[in-house]
């Protein structure tokens, strides 16, 4: 199933730089997320996409041109505007970012915090709304793992935290689900199912995707649009199928000199 593409899109970069110590690492990116597409974001380590990625969900300011949440500039914006346009991108890390002591619930629980009416305290098991508790139980229950709600997250393996994080993810309710390298520390068959998941559930919930990966043969399975990245510039922007395999591994070809 492909997404249809809009006019408008959700969110676009427009002319990103970013440099580290006088070092360039974004030179003048542009990019726009259709809604309710997949967008994979391609490219060697130290090319440039993980930057990219903290540079459109605000935890990194570029240094040069604008990032636009639907009709809103969010590149500036501080304090607690900034935490509302968050609200509406999902991210998902490649190390998890779990609080491993505490259980799968509440992990997943955590993912409403930025709209409960009180916070941390609004999400905390004991205190939380049966309406939320109901909404994390069919999170988990949609990642396959409802039965691991009580183990305490470090017990899993990382397939299953992988997907505990999804459900955190779909749990914040965002029309955006941002993935940066989701699947690197996981084994083929355990990313394989991931991205089944990942990709699934975005297309039920008709969120617009964005997902770095190094995994060609993944990419040409889920990828809506393939967009390379090489030396912090864009190499290639096209629908899935459009580009060569070998235009794909050129991405990997040869050492580049700017950072992650």
């Amino acid at each position: 199933m492909t997404a249809i593409r809009s006019e408008q899109p959700i969110l676009q970069a427009r002319g990103i730089e970013k440099r580290f110590d006088a070092k360039p690492v974004l030179r003048g990116v542009d990019l726009a997320l259709a809604e309710g597409e997949v967008t994979v974001l391609l490219g060697a380590n130290g090319g440039g996409k993980s930057t990219l990625i903290r540079c459109l969900t605000g935890l990194l300011a570029p240094d040069e041109g604008e990032v636009q949440l639907g009709d809103q500039r969010i590149d500036r914006l501080r304090g607690g505007a900034r935490r509302r346009a968050r609200r509406r991108m999902a991210m998902v890390f490649q190390h998890f970012n779990l609080i491993e002591n505490v259980s799968v619930f509440q992990n997943v629980l955590n993912g409403a915090m930025g709209r409960a009416p009180f916070g941390l305290l609004g999400v905390l098991a004991p205190l939380a709304s049966a309406e939320l508790r109901e909404r994390a139980m069919a999170c988990l229950e949609r990642v396959g793992l409802a039965e691991q709600a009580a183990r305490p997250a470090r017990t899993l393996s990382g397939g299953q935290q992988q997907r505990v994080a999804l459900a955190r993810a779909l749990m914040q309710e965002a029309e955006i689900l941002i993935a940066d390298e989701p699947v690197a520390s996981l084994d083929p068959q355990a990313g394989e199912r991931v991205m089944e998941l990942l990709v699934g559930i975005a297309r039920e919930q008709r969120m617009t995707v964005l997902v770095s990966l190094h995994q060609l043969a993944l990419a040409e399975r889920f990828g809506d649009r393939l967009v390379g990245l090489k030396d912090g510039q864009v190499a290639f922007d096209t629908a899935q199928g459009a580009v060569e395999r070998a235009t794909l591994e050129g991405l990997y070809q040869a050492d580049v000199e700017v950072a992650a």
